[in-house]
């Protein structure tokens, strides 16, 4: 599969899980601590299916390109599972913090006060997909080092930004949803054609190299 024809595919692939998970449970307003843990629990379930279905179609489109990468799917889900609620739970932290040495509770029962955490907490806790995929990711790069595997957090990370802040909310597939969802995939399958290309040209050098020295010449 050419680098072209599988960005498109991953962005496709991504784009569509996104458009098919309700992402937009995560846009909603807590006025108690109550209401801050249920919406913990919609969290991991949105970022389960999330991981789960993108890491399917993903899974796929990599097996189509013959370059399979095994238990993809679950370190997808894994990674977006832990990302979103520990995205939640960072930035409820953080205002709990700002409250605190205001000397002013937060939630506090009767306060009045109404939060939406997102889309904040979900670029808060996105880095960690991109953290938790790399571990079967990487078997695709027996020689990458930090510097690809940061490459591809950020990669993610940017996805998960990009998705979480365009797509708003509401269910309804509206050109805002779909956008948020095309730039979600593009953008993590734009990382993964530039580590697929810089492994081939590693690869390709090694061959030059191995070459040259069957036929006796001095490689510098």
């Amino acid at each position: 599969m050419l680098k072209r024809s599988l960005w498109v595919a991953w962005t496709l692939a991504t784009a569509l899980a996104w458009v098919i998970v309700p992402v937009y449970q995560l846009n909603q307003e807590i006025q108690s601590l109550a209401e801050a843990l249920s919406l913990l629990v919609v969290y991991t379930l949105v970022g389960a299916g999330l991981g789960l279905v993108a890491g399917t179609f993903q899974g796929l489109v990599l097996r189509m390109a013959g370059r399979p990468v095994k238990g993809w799917w679950l370190d997808s889900l894994a990674g977006f599972a832990l990302a979103l609620p520990l995205g939640l739970l960072m930035a409820l932290l953080q205002v709990f913090v700002t409250w605190g040495l205001k000397g002013e509770a937060f939630l506090a029962p009767g306060s009045g006060l109404i939060y939406s955490p997102y889309p904040l907490s979900a670029i808060i806790g996105g880095f960690v997909v991109g953290l938790v995929q790399w571990r079967s990711l990487r078997s695709l790069f027996p020689k990458a080092g930090k510097k690809e595997a940061a490459l591809w957090v950020a990669g993610t990370w940017l996805s998960l930004c990009l998705g979480a802040f365009f797509r708003g909310g509401g269910f309804a597939l509206t050109l805002q949803v779909i956008l948020a969802s095309l730039l979600a995939g593009a953008a993590s399958g734009g990382v993964l054609v530039i580590l697929l290309t810089q492994k081939k040209v590693g690869s390709k050098r090694k061959s030059m190299a191995i070459a040259k020295t069957r036929h006796g010449r001095r490689i510098l």
